[in-house]
């Protein structure tokens, strides 16, 4: 298992609005076998594994940064020692005021 925590900065102009996630939807397989590539595609397909956030004051040079937890990976009583999130169908909307 891996640390469940999802950090989000950027590089360059612009504030993020919300800076920390909790991935919380690790799965739990059916005893079905036969199921489980079913479970888990609907598992990342369901509105709880959606998470939103706005960055305000972006521009062209602009960079979004995901960090799975911490650079750190010394084990520690708080962190599991390793810091991969998995991330897809990543959406970039451009909001003009």
């Amino acid at each position: 298992m891996d640390d469940n925590v999802l950090k989000v900065s950027v590089i360059g102009p612009g504030t993020v609005s919300q800076e920390q996630f909790i991935i919380d939807n690790w799965p739990v397989y059916p005893a079905d076998e036969g199921t489980h590539t079913d479970y888990c595609i609907g598992m990342w397909s369901a509105p709880e594994a959606t998470r939103t956030f706005t960055i305000t004051g972006a521009t062209a040079e602009t960079q979004i940064k995901f960090l799975g937890n911490d650079y750190d990976l010394r084990a520690t009583v708080v962190t599991i020692n390793k810091n991969r999130i998995f991330l897809d169908d990543i959406k970039v909307e451009i909001i003009l005021p």
